[in-house]
């Protein structure tokens, strides 16, 4: 508000104070804002790093487990080709025994053939002996 005994150009000096005052102060809020940008980057970058330090832990991790996780399915591989093999083998002990049981009884038949046989020739022989004397002795 112009005061009375001032002059056009006294209010246009106070009207430029006024401005430059207000701009002054436009000045100082700007000043702080961009210090708050400031610090809010600051932030935003250590934020950033500490993500991708993090993301580089994950992927070490995803790693590990993926690794781990090829080890189990050989582990497993492995094991079920054990058992397989393991079936394998109960068969062909099972086979040995039928083969060593069929063995058995047929040297059992064998050793009971042998001994008909030996009686047949025994009394084969004993048949010859007996025609023999009774041809000689007549």
């Amino acid at each position: 508000m112009p005061l009375p005994h001032m002059t056009i150009q006294d209010e246009r000096d106070s009207a430029l104070r006024q401005e430059l005052a207000g701009l002054r102060e436009d000045f100082s809020d700007m000043k702080g804002s961009m210090s708050k940008v400031a610090q809010a980057l600051t932030t935003l970058a250590v934020l950033e790093e500490r993500h991708q330090t993090v993301a580089a832990t994950t992927n070490k991790i995803l790693s590990r487990i993926e690794k781990i996780e090829e080890r189990q399915i050989n582990m497993d591989k492995r094991e079920f080709s054990m058992i397989e093999l393991a079936k394998k083998v109960d068969t062909a002990e099972s086979r040995v025994k039928l083969l060593e049981d069929q063995r058995n009884l047929q040297t059992g038949q064998i050793n009971g053939a042998s001994g008909v046989i030996k009686v047949l020739w025994a009394v084969l022989g004993g048949v010859v002996t007996a025609a023999l004397l009774h041809f000689l002795l007549r």
